[in-house]
């Protein structure tokens, strides 16, 4: 398993368990919550009950405002209807216990029964404050409540028997509401603690729970994660054992025993391993390498002598270059006539657009003008709209009421009628009274003193039956005043129907009429938005337009600009045509220079050979090959230069320009491919000091071998193609380790035994395996790229100056 994987797991475990706990504590607080929510609606439910209580005492004893006392009245019972519905909802039942929701539905019962009475005080309320008072009165009963205001009353006032009939009516409710009051509360106060005591339970226990699952889960991650850091530090600690060896220069360590994994320490046991293996192979092929690359001295010999050749072709091309030159300036001139006249008339159209865009501008902002206006039309409407839908609805109302009071008032004429009847009944027993008196008086008359007691008595009743006839007459005169004016009334109320009938049909037709003009206005406020929406996309198109005129002109005078550059361009490569004239005249002078260079670089590799040897790997049958004689330096150098001189300035031509170009091509890419392997070669053996003291010894042991016997020192054959050393150069920059194959073996006989064995070294194996190598770093020149040797009579080889030599003369070509 993967180390990522195991810590993606690891860290996975953790925050699935972190997660679990975090949703059992929301989930747990969640509950307590939502308990606690719901006794804090039970305790809201006793508040408003009591004030409900309260409100109907309240206004009989205390105060009462007829203007809002309906309003307040209808406030609490929705408000208690609606907490009700709160408190029964399917959302509190189900966190509720069998004893909590048997609490419940007996509050739902009680609350059946008192639901009812609220009803029914509401609807007296209504009547009783449509009862009229004077301001007196309505101070009175805002200061003192209806009872004391009611009984300030006079005995005579008709409304005092019908306000205390009311009165009697509200205490009637409310003595209902106070006897449900009792149990009401008392189911509420049992619903509330027992709310009260299971919070504190499910608190306590959500405690404990949440403890234990905490420490379980970090006890069991505390495990996990001991047991895998000591599996992984187990195994880092036999590799930097294995790393502490290898910087001392053993590359025989073995750490086969943690590479049998299938996780990251595996793998990089088993990369490193491979490394060890391909370090020693890799210094087994450079052994090999550096005797064979004595002989790219020669090679780079040739390659000097082909570029040298090549080069005096360029010098015959010049010529025609610079005619082409004077072409392309004529060409550019005329081109830059093409675009002035192209620009004026760009210059025009511009011109024109601008003036059609303001014109567009000028008609966009007209059209939102009209739309504003429009839009304010159609804003009036609707509120022209509304004010006659409201007319008609208190014209309506109006009318209900016209209605209402003529029925009232034909009741109160029939009642009248009644206490006229009464009156007539009245004013008969006064008649027979005062007959009953005058006959009491005669009688007393009769009886003589005996008699006197008796006609007091009878001159009173004859007084009462004359002042009870004289107040009824009045009483039947009252009301047959009242009779006449309530036919008055009566007819008046008639004629307000009919004058609201008649407002209510022209307010209807006002309606309708508003209606048609909205519609109307809609339709002119979308065709204005259609003719702004069409001005804008004018004025869009004309914008972009005057930006392409713009770009246009802009872009015209940019080619004008390049057309000046490139004028100055000609110009310069004029003049570069000539410094290439003059730097071809200098290449001959360094491929002299580059011979010599040649020379040094074979005695160079030489010396390599000899420091490679010091090496000591695993395959004790290697071989190594001693390096081959140097040819004199100052002979072949001389040779070289005299056939360079020969080829440039005067000497016999033998091959056509064709072979010598071709030979040039080819010649530099066998001489870059060398170079490349020789400066991968001397890059990786910077890296490293080899003046140890066993190094030493073995440089000491092989210059006495060559001075004693140098007729047995082996040179390695010149034949050696360089399509070899290529494929050698290859090997050393590749990554993947390739093995050599039998078909290659057959075309390259030189290379070594050892070469065929281990195969190539890739470069990742070598930038693995280079800290390993603890030697200590030789001090290369690092402004110049030189190699220094380890001897100090040394030369010093420039190998930056040939790979910028030579690319210079292959891109020429």
């Amino acid at each position: 398993m993967k180390l990522n994987t195991k810590f993606v797991i690891l860290i996975s475990s953790f925050v699935i368990v972190t997660m679990g706990v975090s949703v059992q504590i929301f989930s747990s607080f969640n509950k307590i919550r939502q308990l606690q929510q719901f006794e804090q609606e039970t305790l809201n439910m006793k508040l408003l009950v009591e004030e409900i209580y309260a409100f109907p005492p309240t206004i009989l004893s205390i105060r009462a405002n007829n203007a809002v006392l309906v309003s307040e009245w209808q406030t609490l019972s929705e408000k208690a209807n609606a907490q009700m519905e709160v408190i029964s909802s399917e959302n509190y039942r189900k966190l509720l216990s069998k004893e909590e929701a048997e609490y419940l539905d007996t509050l739902l019962k009680v609350w059946s029964v008192i639901s009812p009475q609220l009803t029914k005080v509401e609807a007296t309320l209504k009547e009783f404050t449509e009862l009229t008072f004077s301001k007196a009165e309505e101070l009175s009963m805002r200061s003192n409540g209806a009872i004391q205001t009611i009984m300030n009353l006079d005995d005579e006032d008709s409304r005092k028997t019908i306000m205390m009939y009311m009165i009697n009516r509200i205490t009637q409710a409310t003595s209902v509401l106070m006897d449900s009051n009792d149990a009401f509360s008392n189911v509420l106060t049992k619903l509330s603690l027992s709310l009260t005591e299971r919070n504190e339970k499910t608190f306590t226990r959500f405690m404990i729970q949440n403890i234990l699952i905490l420490c379980a889960a970090s006890i069991a991650v505390f495990i996990i994660a001991l047991t895998v850091t000591r599996k992984i530090t187990k195994r880092v600690k036999l590799l930097r054992n294995a790393s502490t060896k290898l910087a001392q220069k053993d590359f025989t360590v073995d750490i086969s025993g943690i590479s049998k994994g299938k996780d990251e320490i595996s793998s990089l046991a088993a990369t490193l391993s491979d490394t060890i293996k391909d370090l020693s192979s890799f210094l087994e092929i450079v052994k090999d390498s550096s005797l064979q690359n004595v002989d790219l001295g020669e090679n780079i010999s040739l390659a000097a002598h082909n570029t040298a050749s090549a080069t005096h072709e360029i010098r015959s091309n010049i010529e025609s270059l610079r005619k082409q030159f004077d072409n392309i300036e004529a060409a550019v001139e005329t081109s830059v006539d093409s675009l002035s006249r192209m620009s004026a008339a760009v210059m025009g159209l511009s011109k024109d657009n601008h003036q059609q865009s303001i014109a567009i501008q000028e008609t966009d902002k007209a059209s939102s003008k009209m739309a504003a206006s429009v839009e304010k039309i159609r804003n009036m409407a609707e509120a022209n709209c509304s004010s006659a839908e409201d007319m008609q609805e208190a014209v309506t109302y109006g009318d209900q009421k016209i209605e209402a009071s003529n029925t009232m008032i034909r009741e109160v004429a029939s009642q009248i009628k009644s206490v006229a009847e009464v009156v007539d009944v009245i004013n008969s027993v006064a008649e027979q009274t005062n007959i009953l008196a005058m006959n009491a008086a005669i009688e007393s008359a009769h009886a003589g003193e005996s008699g006197k007691g008796f006609a007091v008595v009878a001159e009173e009743i004859r007084i009462l039956a004359e002042s009870t006839g004289e107040n009824s007459k009045r009483i039947s005169d009252s009301l047959f005043t009242i009779i006449s004016r309530m036919s008055e009334v009566t007819d008046y109320s008639e004629s307000a129907a009919q004058a609201f009938a008649d407002i209510n049909g022209k307010s209807t037709t006002i309606h309708k009429s508003l209606n048609q003009i909205l519609d109307n206005i809609s339709e002119v406020a979308i065709e204005a938005e259609k003719v702004a929406a069409y001005s804008q996309r004018i004025s869009s198109a004309s914008e972009k337009m005057n930006a392409a005129y713009d770009n246009l002109d802009s872009q015209r005078e940019s080619v004008s600009s390049e057309m000046e550059k490139l004028e100055d361009v000609v110009a310069l490569s004029r003049n570069g045509i000539d410094e290439i004239k003059i730097g071809a005249e200098d290449i001959v002078e360094r491929m002299l220079e580059v011979n010599e260079l040649s020379s040094k670089s074979r005695t160079k590799m030489t010396l390599l050979s000899n420091d490679l040897n010091q090496f000591k790997t695993k395959d004790s049958d290697f071989i190594s090959s001693a390096a081959p004689e140097l040819k004199p330096v100052e002979t072949e150098s001389k040779v070289i230069s005299d056939e360079l001189h020969d080829a440039i300035f005067g000497g016999e031509d033998t091959e056509t320009k064709e072979d010598i170009i071709a030979a040039t091509k080819l010649s530099l890419e066998e001489s870059q491919n060398d170079l490349q392997l020789e400066a991968d070669i001397a890059n990786y053996n910077a890296e490293y000091e080899l003046k140890t003291d066993a190094g030493v010894t073995v440089q000491s042991a092989v210059n006495e071998a060559i001075a004693e016997k140098p007729e047995e020192i082996v040179q390695q054959p010149a034949e050696t193609e360089s399509p070899a050393a290529n494929e050698t150069a290859q090997a050393v920059t590749e990554e993947p380790v390739q093995k050599v194959e039998s078909e290659s073996v057959e075309e390259k006989p030189a290379e070594t035994e050892s070469a065929k064995k281990h195969g190539l070294l890739s470069a990742a194996s070598t930038a693995a395996s280079a800290p390993a190598a603890a030697s200590k770093p030789a001090e290369p020149a690092e402004s110049t790229g030189f190699f220094q040797s380890s001897d100090d009579d040394a030369i010093i080889l420039p190998m930056d100056d040939f790979d910028t030599l030579f690319k210079d003369c292959e891109s020429n070509v």
